[in-house]
Order: C-alpha cells, then structure tokens, then sequence
C-alpha cells in the first residue's frame, strides 16, 4: 500500500567514507558528536519531512543574548540512517530598516554537527548580500 506522506529522510547521491581522510576540523566535529564512528556517509543535500536542506544554506541553531544565532551547512552527515548537518556558526544582529538579520562569522573557527531537533526552526535559509553584508530573512519568529 502506498504511503500519502513523504518519508522522514531522502537523501539524492551519498558518499561513504572514512574519517581518516576527512579534514581536521571536520574529522573533529564528527568525533565530539559521534566518538565511535569510523566511517560516515556525506551528502550536498537531504529531504527531511518534505524540507530540503543543502550546502550553502543558513539555519537557525541556539542564540547569544537573546538573539538567534545561524549556521551555514558545509555539509549533510548521514550516521546511522539519521541525518545532521557539519555547520559553520555565525552571530546575528537585527536590523530593523531590512527587518532581517545581519550575518558575522563567530569567532571560533571550530565547526559543529547540528541535529534537526536543535534548529530554532526547520526553514532552511537563502542567504544574500545588501552593501557587503551577508543577510538572511527568517520566515518566522524566532523562538529560541
């Protein structure tokens, strides 16, 4: 019988490999969140729940003082048949004449593996650039 809802993962082409290989940051992200993986599958892209999420896109992960911090996707890590992303944090301000938030890189450099289920929100977000600033546009409020 077929199903009328999608499935909770799709993922297009994925790449099995070995941790050795990967880059340092990124070998150290994967092993803070996951101590005893080897191998990982990674993905320029996943579907999850009907939602597609890529490379490049911004995400809303935690916040700093009241505000949402956002992470760009480097990369979809599939562990286990469950999906996360390899993410770069970034520090927002509102600015209330773009009704958007304006986008800085966090100071460490350390790059992160961010769960579905630790997103502020599940809209992935376009970014774009207003005067040289690097801005993204929420859909939604922001709970945090």
């Amino acid at each position: 019988m077929p199903s009328l809802f999608k499935p909770p993962v799709e993922v297009g082409s994925v790449s099995l490999v070995s941790l050795d290989i990967l880059d340092n940051a990124v070998k150290q992200a994967i092993r803070l969140k996951y101590k005893d993986v080897k191998t990982v599958s990674l993905a320029s892209s996943v579907i999850l729940h009907g939602t597609k999420y890529s490379e490049g896109m911004f995400v809303s992960v935690g916040s700093t003082s009241g505000l949402p911090d956002f992470a760009k996707i480097l990369k979809v890590l599939i562990v286990g048949n469950k999906a996360s992303f390899i993410v770069e944090r970034f520090s927002a301000w509102y600015m209330d004449h773009f009704r958007c938030y304006e986008l800085t890189r966090k100071l460490s450099t350390d790059l992160e593996v961010a769960d579905p289920e630790e997103l502020n929100n599940f809209s992935p977000l376009a970014p774009y650039m207003v005067q040289g600033r690097l801005m993204v546009s929420p859909k939604v409020f922001l709970l945090h």
